[in-house]
Protein backbone atom coordinates (compact mmCIF):
# COMPACT_ATOMS: atom_id res chain seq x y z
CA UNK A 1 0.00 0.00 0.00
CA UNK A 2 2.44 2.44 0.46
CA UNK A 3 4.45 1.97 -2.33
CA UNK A 4 0.83 2.72 -4.14
CA UNK A 5 0.85 6.11 -2.08
CA UNK A 6 4.19 6.97 -3.18
CA UNK A 7 3.02 6.03 -7.22
CA UNK A 8 0.22 8.68 -6.45
CA UNK A 9 2.65 11.04 -4.94
CA UNK A 10 5.28 11.28 -7.93
CA UNK A 11 2.06 10.77 -10.28
CA UNK A 12 -0.05 14.04 -9.00
CA UNK A 13 3.70 15.79 -8.79
CA UNK A 14 4.50 15.23 -12.70
CA UNK A 15 1.13 16.66 -13.51
CA UNK A 16 1.08 19.63 -11.22
CA UNK A 17 4.62 20.57 -12.33
CA UNK A 18 3.77 20.40 -15.92
CA UNK A 19 0.65 22.22 -15.22
CA UNK A 20 3.20 24.96 -13.67
CA UNK A 21 5.24 24.84 -17.07
CA UNK A 22 2.24 25.33 -19.14
CA UNK A 23 1.16 28.35 -17.48
CA UNK A 24 4.57 30.00 -17.21
CA UNK A 25 4.94 29.47 -21.01
CA UNK A 26 1.31 30.48 -22.59
CA UNK A 27 1.67 33.10 -20.69
CA UNK A 28 4.98 34.10 -21.51
CA UNK A 29 4.04 33.68 -25.09
CA UNK A 30 1.18 36.57 -24.36
CA UNK A 31 3.76 38.66 -22.53
CA UNK A 32 6.14 38.28 -25.31
CA UNK A 33 3.79 39.37 -28.18
CA UNK A 34 2.80 42.44 -26.47
CA UNK A 35 6.97 43.67 -26.97
CA UNK A 36 7.50 41.75 -30.62
CA UNK A 37 7.16 44.18 -33.95
CA UNK A 38 4.32 42.76 -35.75
CA UNK A 39 3.52 43.40 -39.51
CA UNK A 40 0.39 44.43 -39.83
CA UNK A 41 -1.53 41.90 -42.83
CA UNK A 42 -4.48 42.41 -45.19
CA UNK A 43 -7.11 44.21 -43.54
CA UNK A 44 -10.14 42.33 -43.42
CA UNK A 45 -13.74 43.94 -42.96
CA UNK A 46 -14.81 43.29 -39.23
CA UNK A 47 -18.01 42.23 -37.67
CA UNK A 48 -18.47 42.49 -34.17
CA UNK A 49 -21.18 40.37 -33.06
CA UNK A 50 -22.43 40.40 -28.75
CA UNK A 51 -25.55 38.55 -28.14
CA UNK A 52 -27.33 40.10 -25.94
CA UNK A 53 -29.98 38.89 -23.08
CA UNK A 54 -31.15 41.62 -20.01
CA UNK A 55 -27.37 43.30 -20.00
CA UNK A 56 -29.19 46.69 -19.50
CA UNK A 57 -26.69 47.08 -16.19
CA UNK A 58 -23.69 46.39 -18.97
CA UNK A 59 -24.38 48.39 -22.01
CA UNK A 60 -23.10 51.44 -21.19
CA UNK A 61 -19.57 50.02 -20.47
CA UNK A 62 -19.86 47.74 -23.91
CA UNK A 63 -20.54 51.13 -25.92
CA UNK A 64 -17.78 52.43 -24.75
CA UNK A 65 -15.69 50.26 -25.32
CA UNK A 66 -16.73 48.88 -28.76
CA UNK A 67 -17.35 52.98 -29.94
CA UNK A 68 -13.47 53.25 -29.16
CA UNK A 69 -12.44 50.05 -31.34
CA UNK A 70 -14.88 51.48 -34.18
CA UNK A 71 -12.92 54.67 -33.99
CA UNK A 72 -9.88 53.36 -34.89
CA UNK A 73 -11.55 50.79 -37.40
CA UNK A 74 -12.85 52.60 -40.04
CA UNK A 75 -14.59 49.51 -42.03
CA UNK A 76 -16.13 47.86 -39.16
CA UNK A 77 -20.04 47.63 -37.81
CA UNK A 78 -20.90 46.62 -34.20
CA UNK A 79 -24.34 44.29 -34.33
CA UNK A 80 -26.33 43.98 -31.16
CA UNK A 81 -28.49 40.95 -30.94
CA UNK A 82 -31.49 40.92 -28.52
CA UNK A 83 -34.23 38.25 -28.02
CA UNK A 84 -37.84 38.43 -27.68
CA UNK A 85 -36.71 35.98 -24.49
CA UNK A 86 -35.67 39.57 -22.66
CA UNK A 87 -39.65 40.24 -22.37
CA UNK A 88 -40.85 37.09 -20.44
CA UNK A 89 -39.88 38.89 -17.18
CA UNK A 90 -39.82 42.57 -18.27
CA UNK A 91 -41.40 45.35 -19.85
CA UNK A 92 -40.31 46.84 -23.09
CA UNK A 93 -39.12 49.95 -21.54
CA UNK A 94 -37.07 48.50 -18.92
CA UNK A 95 -35.55 46.50 -21.38
CA UNK A 96 -31.99 46.48 -23.24
CA UNK A 97 -33.94 46.94 -26.50
CA UNK A 98 -35.12 50.29 -25.71
CA UNK A 99 -31.65 51.09 -24.41
CA UNK A 100 -30.35 50.20 -27.64
CA UNK A 101 -33.02 51.76 -29.77
CA UNK A 102 -32.73 55.17 -27.47
CA UNK A 103 -28.97 55.07 -27.80
CA UNK A 104 -29.02 54.58 -31.89
CA UNK A 105 -31.52 57.21 -32.31
CA UNK A 106 -28.52 59.75 -31.40
CA UNK A 107 -25.03 58.17 -31.88
CA UNK A 108 -23.02 59.52 -33.95
CA UNK A 109 -22.29 56.13 -34.63
CA UNK A 110 -25.76 54.65 -35.61
CA UNK A 111 -24.71 53.72 -39.34
CA UNK A 112 -21.94 51.67 -37.78
CA UNK A 113 -23.98 49.88 -35.35
CA UNK A 114 -26.56 47.32 -36.18
CA UNK A 115 -29.67 46.28 -33.84
CA UNK A 116 -31.38 42.44 -34.55
CA UNK A 117 -33.81 41.34 -32.66
CA UNK A 118 -34.53 37.74 -32.58
CA UNK A 119 -38.28 37.21 -32.65
CA UNK A 120 -38.26 34.01 -31.01
CA UNK A 121 -37.72 32.92 -26.94
CA UNK A 122 -34.61 30.71 -27.27
CA UNK A 123 -33.32 28.36 -24.65
CA UNK A 124 -29.46 29.01 -26.52
CA UNK A 125 -27.59 31.70 -27.62
CA UNK A 126 -26.63 29.69 -30.91
CA UNK A 127 -30.19 30.78 -32.39
CA UNK A 128 -28.95 34.54 -31.85
CA UNK A 129 -25.43 34.20 -33.35
CA UNK A 130 -27.09 32.31 -36.28
CA UNK A 131 -29.68 34.68 -36.47
CA UNK A 132 -27.07 37.62 -37.08
CA UNK A 133 -24.83 35.86 -39.41
CA UNK A 134 -27.93 35.04 -41.73
CA UNK A 135 -28.29 38.69 -41.90
CA UNK A 136 -25.13 38.53 -44.04
CA UNK A 137 -25.80 35.26 -46.14
CA UNK A 138 -25.85 37.42 -49.37
CA UNK A 139 -24.13 40.94 -48.62
CA UNK A 140 -20.52 41.29 -48.12
CA UNK A 141 -17.78 39.18 -49.72
CA UNK A 142 -16.30 37.89 -46.92
CA UNK A 143 -16.02 39.52 -43.77
CA UNK A 144 -14.88 38.29 -40.55
CA UNK A 145 -17.23 37.43 -38.01
CA UNK A 146 -15.83 38.40 -34.47
CA UNK A 147 -17.90 37.04 -31.45
CA UNK A 148 -17.97 38.70 -28.12
CA UNK A 149 -20.77 38.69 -24.81
CA UNK A 150 -21.42 41.77 -23.18
CA UNK A 151 -18.98 41.24 -19.97
CA UNK A 152 -16.25 41.01 -22.58
CA UNK A 153 -13.30 43.47 -21.41
CA UNK A 154 -10.56 43.27 -24.14
CA UNK A 155 -7.40 44.70 -24.24
CA UNK A 156 -5.74 47.92 -25.20
CA UNK A 157 -4.22 46.53 -27.91
CA UNK A 158 -7.02 44.41 -29.31
CA UNK A 159 -7.09 46.44 -32.79
CA UNK A 160 -3.28 45.89 -33.43
CA UNK A 161 -3.48 42.19 -32.42
CA UNK A 162 -6.29 41.93 -34.92
CA UNK A 163 -4.60 43.55 -37.98
CA UNK A 164 -1.33 41.77 -37.43
CA UNK A 165 -2.72 38.19 -37.21
CA UNK A 166 -6.14 37.95 -38.79
CA UNK A 167 -5.44 37.05 -42.47
CA UNK A 168 -8.20 34.60 -43.82
CA UNK A 169 -8.16 31.23 -41.17
CA UNK A 170 -9.77 30.51 -37.92
CA UNK A 171 -8.27 32.40 -34.87
CA UNK A 172 -9.39 32.12 -31.10
CA UNK A 173 -9.04 34.72 -27.90
CA UNK A 174 -9.08 33.21 -24.95
CA UNK A 175 -10.37 34.36 -21.78
CA UNK A 176 -9.80 34.87 -18.27
CA UNK A 177 -12.91 34.47 -15.68
CA UNK A 178 -12.06 37.31 -12.79
CA UNK A 179 -13.58 40.65 -13.98
CA UNK A 180 -16.28 40.46 -11.51
CA UNK A 181 -13.20 38.20 -9.23
CA UNK A 182 -13.02 41.04 -6.67
CA UNK A 183 -16.39 41.64 -6.15
CA UNK A 184 -17.21 37.97 -5.51
CA UNK A 185 -14.24 38.03 -2.96
CA UNK A 186 -15.84 41.18 -1.06
CA UNK A 187 -19.56 39.61 -0.87
CA UNK A 188 -17.75 37.09 0.82
CA UNK A 189 -18.48 34.17 -2.01
CA UNK A 190 -14.95 32.28 -1.96
CA UNK A 191 -16.40 28.88 -3.65
CA UNK A 192 -17.37 30.90 -6.55
CA UNK A 193 -14.62 33.08 -6.37
CA UNK A 194 -11.95 29.88 -6.77
CA UNK A 195 -14.20 28.44 -9.33
CA UNK A 196 -13.74 31.58 -11.09
CA UNK A 197 -9.22 31.20 -10.95
CA UNK A 198 -9.63 27.95 -11.60
CA UNK A 199 -11.63 28.04 -14.83
CA UNK A 200 -9.11 30.93 -15.57
CA UNK A 201 -6.49 28.44 -14.77
CA UNK A 202 -7.37 26.17 -17.04
CA UNK A 203 -8.15 28.44 -19.91
CA UNK A 204 -3.91 28.89 -19.28
CA UNK A 205 -2.84 25.89 -18.56
CA UNK A 206 -5.46 23.58 -21.45
CA UNK A 207 -7.22 25.73 -24.00
CA UNK A 208 -4.60 27.53 -24.93
CA UNK A 209 -1.77 24.81 -24.95
CA UNK A 210 -4.22 23.11 -27.21
CA UNK A 211 -4.57 25.68 -29.70
CA UNK A 212 -0.42 26.47 -30.04
CA UNK A 213 -0.12 22.26 -30.70
CA UNK A 214 -2.65 23.14 -33.55
CA UNK A 215 -0.05 25.49 -35.02
CA UNK A 216 3.30 23.82 -33.95
CA UNK A 217 5.41 25.96 -37.25
CA UNK A 218 7.29 22.02 -37.81
CA UNK A 219 5.72 20.43 -40.59
CA UNK A 220 8.14 17.07 -39.48
CA UNK A 221 5.95 17.48 -36.52
CA UNK A 222 2.93 16.50 -38.06
CA UNK A 223 4.43 14.17 -41.05
CA UNK A 224 5.29 11.81 -38.15
CA UNK A 225 2.32 11.79 -35.82
CA UNK A 226 -0.53 13.64 -38.20
CA UNK A 227 -2.53 14.43 -34.50
CA UNK A 228 -5.26 17.02 -34.77
CA UNK A 229 -5.60 18.55 -31.49
CA UNK A 230 -9.43 18.94 -30.57
CA UNK A 231 -10.04 22.85 -29.52
CA UNK A 232 -13.32 24.61 -29.03
CA UNK A 233 -14.48 27.36 -30.79
CA UNK A 234 -15.79 29.40 -27.77
CA UNK A 235 -18.41 32.34 -28.90
CA UNK A 236 -15.85 35.24 -26.93
CA UNK A 237 -13.38 35.57 -28.79
CA UNK A 238 -14.07 33.91 -31.76
CA UNK A 239 -12.80 35.60 -35.46
CA UNK A 240 -13.83 33.10 -38.25
CA UNK A 241 -14.41 34.36 -41.70
CA UNK A 242 -18.11 34.05 -42.91
CA UNK A 243 -17.33 31.43 -46.20
CA UNK A 244 -16.04 29.25 -43.13
CA UNK A 245 -18.79 29.59 -41.00
CA UNK A 246 -21.16 29.07 -44.03
CA UNK A 247 -19.30 25.76 -44.44
CA UNK A 248 -19.65 24.53 -41.51
CA UNK A 249 -22.97 25.63 -41.51
CA UNK A 250 -23.76 27.99 -38.36
CA UNK A 251 -23.26 27.46 -35.35
CA UNK A 252 -24.65 23.98 -34.03
CA UNK A 253 -28.03 24.44 -32.54
CA UNK A 254 -27.78 22.31 -29.31
CA UNK A 255 -31.03 22.40 -26.77
CA UNK A 256 -29.22 22.40 -24.24
CA UNK A 257 -25.92 24.56 -25.63
CA UNK A 258 -22.44 24.03 -25.90
CA UNK A 259 -22.40 25.45 -29.14
CA UNK A 260 -18.64 26.38 -29.01
CA UNK A 261 -17.74 23.01 -28.06
CA UNK A 262 -19.47 21.52 -31.26
CA UNK A 263 -18.36 24.15 -33.61
CA UNK A 264 -14.62 23.26 -32.38
CA UNK A 265 -15.49 19.54 -33.15
CA UNK A 266 -16.63 19.86 -36.57
CA UNK A 267 -14.03 22.43 -37.46
CA UNK A 268 -11.55 20.18 -36.76
CA UNK A 269 -13.06 17.13 -38.06
CA UNK A 270 -13.09 19.32 -41.23
CA UNK A 271 -9.31 19.99 -40.85
CA UNK A 272 -9.65 23.49 -40.17
CA UNK A 273 -7.16 24.79 -37.70
CA UNK A 274 -7.77 27.35 -35.49
CA UNK A 275 -5.23 29.44 -34.43
CA UNK A 276 -4.39 31.02 -31.11
CA UNK A 277 -4.89 34.87 -31.34
CA UNK A 278 -2.26 36.33 -28.66
CA UNK A 279 -4.11 38.34 -26.00
CA UNK A 280 -6.67 37.81 -23.61
CA UNK A 281 -10.05 38.99 -22.79
CA UNK A 282 -11.60 38.89 -19.58
CA UNK A 283 -15.46 38.54 -18.73
CA UNK A 284 -17.16 38.00 -15.24
CA UNK A 285 -17.65 34.74 -13.46
CA UNK A 286 -21.25 33.68 -12.68
CA UNK A 287 -22.60 35.13 -9.36
CA UNK A 288 -23.98 32.33 -7.74
CA UNK A 289 -22.16 28.68 -7.20
CA UNK A 290 -25.92 27.12 -7.98
CA UNK A 291 -25.31 28.61 -12.11
CA UNK A 292 -21.63 27.86 -11.89
CA UNK A 293 -21.73 23.80 -11.00
CA UNK A 294 -25.06 24.26 -13.73
CA UNK A 295 -22.58 25.62 -16.46
CA UNK A 296 -19.98 22.82 -15.50
CA UNK A 297 -22.96 20.56 -16.19
CA UNK A 298 -23.73 21.58 -19.38
CA UNK A 299 -20.25 21.85 -20.41
CA UNK A 300 -19.45 17.96 -19.71
CA UNK A 301 -22.84 17.21 -22.04
CA UNK A 302 -21.58 19.08 -24.92
CA UNK A 303 -18.55 16.84 -25.15
CA UNK A 304 -20.96 14.10 -26.30
CA UNK A 305 -22.07 16.37 -29.30
CA UNK A 306 -19.33 14.20 -31.53
CA UNK A 307 -21.00 10.71 -30.66
CA UNK A 308 -23.89 12.37 -33.11
CA UNK A 309 -22.37 12.16 -35.83
CA UNK A 310 -21.57 9.61 -37.76
CA UNK A 311 -18.45 8.68 -40.31
CA UNK A 312 -20.13 8.17 -43.11
CA UNK A 313 -21.75 11.45 -43.38
CA UNK A 314 -17.90 12.81 -43.62
CA UNK A 315 -15.66 10.09 -45.32
CA UNK A 316 -15.53 11.81 -48.83
CA UNK A 317 -13.72 14.50 -46.98
CA UNK A 318 -12.53 13.64 -43.73
CA UNK A 319 -9.86 10.86 -43.23
CA UNK A 320 -11.44 7.53 -40.95
CA UNK A 321 -7.93 8.47 -38.49
CA UNK A 322 -9.05 11.87 -38.25
CA UNK A 323 -12.41 10.96 -37.41
CA UNK A 324 -11.53 8.45 -34.57
CA UNK A 325 -8.63 10.72 -33.47
CA UNK A 326 -10.90 13.15 -32.66
CA UNK A 327 -14.00 11.55 -31.15
CA UNK A 328 -11.00 9.64 -28.95
CA UNK A 329 -10.17 13.48 -27.64
CA UNK A 330 -13.33 14.08 -26.51
CA UNK A 331 -13.56 10.20 -24.59
CA UNK A 332 -10.43 10.90 -23.12
CA UNK A 333 -11.85 14.34 -22.01
CA UNK A 334 -15.00 12.79 -20.71
CA UNK A 335 -13.05 10.62 -18.42
CA UNK A 336 -11.05 13.26 -17.61
CA UNK A 337 -14.01 14.77 -16.17
CA UNK A 338 -15.42 12.09 -14.35
CA UNK A 339 -12.07 10.60 -12.76
CA UNK A 340 -10.45 13.56 -11.86
CA UNK A 341 -12.20 13.75 -8.57
CA UNK A 342 -12.38 10.39 -7.70
CA UNK A 343 -8.12 10.32 -8.25
CA UNK A 344 -7.71 13.51 -5.51
CA UNK A 345 -10.33 11.71 -3.33
CA UNK A 346 -7.97 7.86 -3.62
CA UNK A 347 -5.33 9.71 -3.10
CA UNK A 348 -6.37 10.79 0.42
CA UNK A 349 -7.92 7.32 1.28
CA UNK A 350 -5.09 5.88 0.67
CA UNK A 351 -3.09 8.21 2.52
CA UNK A 352 -5.43 7.50 5.28
CA UNK A 353 -4.52 4.05 5.28
CA UNK A 354 -0.89 4.28 5.19
CA UNK A 355 -1.45 6.94 7.82
CA UNK A 356 -0.17 10.24 5.86
CA UNK A 357 -3.55 11.18 5.33
CA UNK A 358 -2.49 14.62 6.55
CA UNK A 359 1.06 14.67 4.57
CA UNK A 360 -0.86 13.72 1.85
CA UNK A 361 -3.63 16.23 2.47
CA UNK A 362 -0.73 19.15 2.69
CA UNK A 363 0.41 18.01 -0.41
CA UNK A 364 -2.44 18.62 -2.35
CA UNK A 365 -3.04 21.86 -0.74
CA UNK A 366 0.40 22.97 -1.35
CA UNK A 367 0.28 21.94 -5.40
CA UNK A 368 -2.74 23.23 -5.95
CA UNK A 369 -1.58 26.51 -4.23
CA UNK A 370 1.67 26.69 -5.98
CA UNK A 371 -0.32 26.41 -8.80
CA UNK A 372 -2.23 29.36 -8.30
CA UNK A 373 0.66 31.60 -6.85
CA UNK A 374 1.83 31.11 -10.31
CA UNK A 375 -1.39 32.18 -11.71
CA UNK A 376 -1.65 35.15 -9.94
CA UNK A 377 1.87 36.42 -9.96
CA UNK A 378 1.83 36.52 -13.91
CA UNK A 379 -1.79 37.70 -13.93
CA UNK A 380 -0.42 40.71 -12.15
CA UNK A 381 2.10 41.39 -14.48
CA UNK A 382 0.53 41.79 -17.80
CA UNK A 383 0.17 45.18 -18.89
CA UNK A 384 -3.54 44.93 -19.42
CA UNK A 385 -5.97 47.17 -17.19
CA UNK A 386 -8.15 45.06 -16.26
CA UNK A 387 -6.08 42.61 -14.11
CA UNK A 388 -6.42 43.39 -10.38
CA UNK A 389 -4.82 42.32 -7.48
CA UNK A 390 -5.83 39.89 -5.46
CA UNK A 391 -5.37 40.50 -1.27
CA UNK A 392 -3.13 37.95 0.07
CA UNK A 393 -5.67 37.12 2.82
CA UNK A 394 -8.24 36.02 -0.66
CA UNK A 395 -4.91 34.44 -2.04
CA UNK A 396 -4.87 32.00 1.11
CA UNK A 397 -8.90 31.38 0.77
CA UNK A 398 -8.77 30.32 -2.67
CA UNK A 399 -5.47 28.26 -2.49
CA UNK A 400 -7.13 26.24 0.53
CA UNK A 401 -10.40 25.73 -1.81
CA UNK A 402 -9.04 24.88 -5.17
CA UNK A 403 -8.63 21.84 -4.36
CA UNK A 404 -11.91 20.53 -4.01
CA UNK A 405 -12.78 22.16 -7.58
CA UNK A 406 -11.75 18.56 -9.44
CA UNK A 407 -14.46 16.92 -6.75
CA UNK A 408 -17.19 19.39 -7.68
CA UNK A 409 -16.33 19.18 -11.32
CA UNK A 410 -16.62 15.43 -11.25
CA UNK A 411 -19.84 15.35 -9.37
CA UNK A 412 -21.16 17.90 -11.86
CA UNK A 413 -19.81 15.16 -15.34
CA UNK A 414 -21.71 12.23 -13.52
CA UNK A 415 -24.71 14.22 -13.40
CA UNK A 416 -24.34 15.39 -16.89
CA UNK A 417 -24.01 12.26 -18.28
CA UNK A 418 -27.02 11.08 -16.40
CA UNK A 419 -28.76 13.85 -17.73
CA UNK A 420 -27.23 12.43 -21.31
CA UNK A 421 -28.50 8.91 -21.26
CA UNK A 422 -31.92 10.18 -19.70
CA UNK A 423 -32.57 12.69 -22.70
CA UNK A 424 -30.24 11.52 -25.39
CA UNK A 425 -32.98 9.59 -27.90
CA UNK A 426 -35.28 12.79 -27.66
CA UNK A 427 -35.57 14.02 -30.91
CA UNK A 428 -33.99 17.77 -30.25
CA UNK A 429 -31.60 16.61 -27.20
CA UNK A 430 -27.87 17.43 -29.03
CA UNK A 431 -29.34 17.84 -32.67
CA UNK A 432 -27.32 19.60 -35.18
CA UNK A 433 -28.48 22.46 -37.31
CA UNK A 434 -28.91 20.87 -40.97
CA UNK A 435 -30.56 24.15 -42.85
Amino acid sequence: MSELWILYCLSLGAYYFISIILVIVNFKKIQLSKFTGRKEKISFQRIYIIPLLNEKDRFQNLINQFSKILEKESKSKLVLVTTEREFINSRRENSTVNLIENYLSNSPLKNRILHLHYPKINNVVAKQLNYATDYFKDGLSNPYFIFYNADSVLSEDINTVLNSNLDGFIYQQSSLFTNNLNTLLNQGKFLTSTFAVYQSIWTIRVEITRLRLNNIPLKWFYKIIKLPVLTHCITHGLCIPKNELQRLKGFPDLREGGEDVALGYLACLEGKKIHFLPTLENSDSPKHLKSYLKQMKFWFIALFFCFRYNYKGFKNRVSFGRYQLLKSQAIFAIIRKLVSGPILIGYLIIGALVNKFLISLLFIILAQSLLFLIFAHYYQTLDLEFFRRIELKHKLIIGLLLPLTPIFRSIMAFTGMFTYFKLKDSDDFLKPRTD
